[in-house]
């Protein structure tokens, strides 16, 4: 396998590679090698991951919450019937 080197990588590329070996956990050469291949359609794009930040939120709220909530956001119910007219 050839080796090849890359000159007069200007500082937005060298970061936005360096990003995407960190994101992937992955070499520089790594990165460099998906991208290419990427890039030149020898490689399926990897779908992004749903963000997940919230998920531990997902059915923790109390029966009390829910009409503490309930109670601050009535007021986006209620319609104004004079913007209907």
């Amino acid at each position: 396998m050839k080796t090849i080197t890359l000159r007069n990588m200007d500082e937005d590329l060298k970061a936005a590679l360096q990003r995407e070996a960190t994101t992937h956990e992955t070499s520089l050469n790594g990165a460099a090698l998906k991208v290419l291949r990427t890039g030149l359609g020898l490689q399926k794009p990897e779908r992004r991951q749903r963000n997940r930040e919230l998920e531990k939120l997902a059915g923790s709220w109390t029966e009390q919450d829910l009409a503490q909530f309930d109670e601050a956001t009535a007021v986006t119910r209620e319609i104004d019937p004079e913007l209907w007219k």
